[in-house]
């Protein structure tokens, strides 16, 4: 139907949207006693079309732990189905968490308001999520957005990128509210210092699986453009 799931490995799937304006893609990562979903869904899929909880259900019968790349409204569609979401532990997040609850706003997704989502958890820049034989490490890069967070699973050098680093049209995208590309330049380099050249990166649009060679170009590009020596153009539309 609206989905296109592939096997990266025996333990991790990529569903993409093919058909998303944005080609999206969100993934299921799963250890031998839980499961992680990696952002919800675009949004665009058709009425009636099953949620991107009941796709994820389909492939692990584990219990299974939301954690949102970042809270811009393609990536959290389907949020509210999941039982609950783990979020980055920064204090303006805690700061708006209400009962258990937080609620993304329209300054954050970008788009509209969204209703409140059940906090699962908390955790913080650099620590692990133990899935049971499969550890991820999850890492706050502020840049795209202040929130955004990439998971590393360094066993399997596989690094699950979000929006702050993809393979498609020119790899940075910093004009949202929250973004910085100040940050953006600092935590590339940063991601660049804890991967390796045979690390396998997927990102959240496009061409889901590239290597670290892309990540050094986007890292060499936001110095140029924090120099002033970039070359500019302009567009009518950055697709």
């Amino acid at each position: 139907d609206w989905y296109a799931v592939e096997a990266i490995d025996a333990q991790t799937v990529a569903i993409n949207e093919p058909h998303s304006s944005q080609y999206n893609t969100s993934y299921l990562i799963v250890g031998d006693t839980r499961a992680l979903m990696f952002d919800a869904g675009s949004g665009e899929r058709p009425p009636g079309s099953r949620s991107m909880r009941d796709v994820a259900g389909h492939y692990t019968d584990k219990p299974i732990t939301l954690i949102l790349s970042h809270f811009h409204y393609d990536h959290i569609y389907d949020a509210a189905a999941f039982d609950g979401v783990t979020l980055i532990d920064r204090p303006d997040i805690r700061a708006d968490i209400q009962d258990g609850f937080y609620t993304i706003g329209p300054w954050e997704s970008h788009a509209t308001g969204w209703r409140p989502l059940k906090v699962a958890a908390l955790i913080a820049d650099g620590d692990v999520i133990d899935l049971g034989g499969r550890r991820l490490t999850i890492i706050n890069l502020p840049g795209h957005t202040a929130e955004s967070v990439v998971l590393f699973d360094r066993h399997r050098n596989q690094v699950f990128t979000g929006d702050f680093v993809y393979r498609h049209l020119g790899g940075i995208i910093a004009f949202a509210s929250g973004s910085d590309l100040t940050a953006y330049k600092e935590n590339s380099t940063r991601l660049l210092q804890l991967t390796h050249a045979d690390t396998l990166f997927f990102g959240a649009h496009g061409i889901p699986r590239f290597g670290q060679d892309w990540l050094m170009l986007v890292d060499r590009e936001l110095d140029k453009i924090l120099k002033g020596t970039a070359t500019y153009r302009y567009a009518a539309h950055y697709l």
